[in-house]
């Protein structure tokens, strides 16, 4: 239950109009929010999430895309602007850009919200709204929007006990669903902090069942652990030429790894194994 990437997904689904309002702020009338989920096919990226819109007194909708960074890394400003540029020749309608950083990372530079680029008479500078975890209080989120109480523990001064607070304010929020999922995001992102404690163990364990991203968290550690197995199988079957396939693990479907081992525990010459893999894996 420990991958932020999923986890924020999942968050991102069960409690969207939490994001937008930290892009348009707390007085924004939000008539309608829902999840695109729009792949960009040009480049088979997928944005953490594509918001669409449509605000109280306007007739047209628009687009937020949301990113969530575990750590601030140097080049996620130029990232930010790809996927804007992408979004632009996919959806139409004004496109706004959140990005929420959880920590500031080491040697990656300076944390910005633009993205500036000069060259040969040519200048462009692309900005979005740069949301740094460690800048907020506990207090702010244990007072705001109830969706934003799993990220109490980036706060600038989190420590156990204020995520304890956190849990006990996340353990009255309506409806049910939310709460659960709530509840689990606030563990795996208090796990990833405060690493000496069991915090899934503070939490109410039937919540945690009912949740999707525990459900989810599980099954990718299901996976997690097939794949560590295929690696050593493909290490077995195939020498030097087993990290042709291992580095493509972790784009393969669940029904692409059953196959594959499937494969690997087959008596096959050599030359035939890598071909019937290569065909595998490009989805042949």
């Amino acid at each position: 239950m420990g991958d932020l990437d999923l986890v924020t997904k999942i968050l991102m689904c069960a409690a969207p109009e939490a994001f937008v309002r930290l892009w348009l702020g707390r007085e924004v009338e939000v008539h309608e929010v829902r999840a695109a989920d729009k792949e960009l096919q040009s480049r088979r990226v997928l944005m953490d999430k594509l918001y669409e819109l449509r605000l109280a007194g306007e007739a047209g909708h628009r687009w937020l895309h949301v990113e969530v960074a575990a750590v601030w890394e140097h080049d996620l400003p130029y990232r930010m602007f790809d996927y804007w540029g992408m979004a632009r020749r996919t959806v139409s309608g004004p496109i706004g850009s959140l990005l929420i950083c959880l920590k500031p990372g080491s040697r990656q530079g300076r944390p910005t919200n633009t993205y500036r680029e000069a060259d040969a008479g040519t200048e462009l500078a692309f900005r979005y709204l740069l949301v740094r975890a460690w800048s907020w209080t506990v207090g702010e989120l244990l007072q705001g929007n109830p969706a934003l109480l799993p990220f109490v523990p980036y706060a600038g001064d989190a420590n156990v006990a204020k995520v304890d607070d956190a849990i006990r304010t996340a353990d009255q929020v309506e409806p049910r669903s939310l709460r659960a999922d709530l509840l689990a995001a606030l563990a795996v992102f208090a796990q990833n902090v405060f690493k000496d404690v069991d915090w899934s163990a503070r939490m109410p364990r039937e919540l945690l069942m009912e949740s999707a991203i525990y459900r989810e968290g599980e099954a990718a550690g299901a996976l997690k652990g097939e794949r560590k197995l295929l690696t050593v199988l493909l290490e077995a079957k195939l020498g030097p030429d087993a990290p042709r396939f291992a580095t493509r693990l972790g784009s393969c479907t669940e029904e692409q790894l059953e196959a594959m081992g499937r494969l690997l525990v087959t008596e096959q010459a050599r030359d035939a194994l890598i071909d019937a893999l290569e065909r595998l894996v490009a989805g042949h």
